[in-house]
């Protein structure tokens, strides 16, 4: 994206944080559900979900990579496949909010607490849910502002350089993402 204004989030860092935050937790089986891969942000948080796992000596197990989850009502059914055997993954990172709901909907569903969740954005009610959702904040609001940021720019001076901002994500640990893999909690 040579010519073009860029506001973005370190989707692989903060992907690659989710992911080790679960392995800190005692998870070597974690799955990954997102969106299609035509996306770069997905593109970004799929690979930092590998490089995490990769860089903690763990094998990346393609039957727990989905990238098929266009929004919850998708994600939901692909998340109850993967979800339901009980040997299953113990921990799962969702690369967006909405993939996350229908995550959190197969797990209610599946009267499931005792899979770690981990989300790629904050969303309204996540501190509600049971446990409380953790996720990784790429604060919104941030984005806007500099988004605006950048059209006043170049509105004022159509010429003015091309600028790419990257806001930093943050994780909030909240308890979903905190849980210990099924065995250790026996």
């Amino acid at each position: 994206i040579d010519d073009k204004e860029v506001v973005r989030v370190t989707d692989h860092e903060g992907a690659v944080e989710a992911v080790r935050h679960l392995i800190a937790h005692g998870h070597t089986h974690i799955a990954f559900l997102g969106e299609t891969e035509e996306f770069t942000t997905v593109q970004d948080r799929l690979a930092g979900y590998t490089d995490a796992l990769v860089g903690a000596g763990l094998t990346v197990e393609p039957e727990l990579v989905e990238t098929r989850c266009w929004n919850s009502e998708v994600a939901y059914p692909l998340a109850m496949a993967m979800l339901a055997p009980a040997d299953g993954p113990t921990a799962v990172f969702a690369s967006t909010p909405l993939v996350g709901l229908g995550v959190l909907r197969a797990l209610k569903r599946l009267d499931r607490q005792d899979i770690a969740v981990v989300v790629f954005g904050d969303f309204p009610l996540a501190e509600l849910m049971t446990p409380p959702t953790t996720v990784i904040d790429q604060r919104p609001t941030a984005l806007a502002h500099a988004a605006f940021d950048h059209l006043a720019r170049r509105l004022d001076d159509p010429h003015s350089p091309v600028v790419e901002t990257v806001l930093p994500t943050r994780l909030i640990q909240r308890g979903s993402g905190e849980l210990p893999p099924r065995e250790a909690a026996s």
